[in-house]
């Protein structure tokens, strides 16, 4: 009998914390607008981190609202431009092709590049792909979606990574 009620309270508990984590995306990520199925499978996954303190409102709120602005769009990109040269200056041996790095999760059968992921997941967010280790490139890179303008690695609103099981399979690999 306690087995079962300790399942059962798993199982509930799971499923709270995906509804939770599914309204903050909704309405702190998304300003209360629908988010796209596959980025919930990135915000659901075990190797990623969402930290709403860290979104920027100002340029989350005019990425969706001025996707048909040109003139907010040539602002982003020099936002997006200036936010990148100050990663790859802070931190040059650690910075990768964030056109190119795309995180695998195990339960979906897609994959998006980190640039993606920013674009569709994070409006109006910079895409950093970070190799913690350059001595090993390809392995523990993470992609990063950034807001800030003085520490754009450090202070990332979302960050995902390949999950453990398939970081694992690769080294072995290797």
């Amino acid at each position: 009998m306690k087995t079962l009620a300790s399942l059962l309270a798993i199982v509930l508990v799971s499923t709270t914390s995906a509804s939770i984590r599914r309204f903050i995306v909704k309405n702190d990520v998304f300003m209360g607008t629908r988010a796209p199925e596959f980025c919930m499978d990135y915000f659901e996954s075990s190797s990623a981190k969402l930290k709403t303190e860290n979104i920027d409102r100002e340029v989350l709120e005019n990425a969706i609202d001025g996707k048909e602005n040109f003139l907010q769009q040539e602002e982003y990109f020099r936002l997006q431009n200036s936010i990148q040269n100050l990663a790859e200056s802070q931190n040059p041996e650690h910075i990768c092709d964030a056109a190119e790095f795309a995180p695998t999760i195990l339960s979906a059968d897609y994959q998006y590049t980190c640039l993606e992921i920013c674009q569709s997941c994070m409006p109006g967010s910079t895409p950093i792909c970070y190799q913690r280790s350059p001595r090993y490139p390809g392995l523990a890179q993470v992609c990063l979606c950034t807001y800030d303008l003085q520490k754009p690695v450090e202070n990332a609103a979302f960050s995902i990574r390949h999950e453990k099981r398939v970081f694992s399979r690769k080294i072995r690999r290797t």
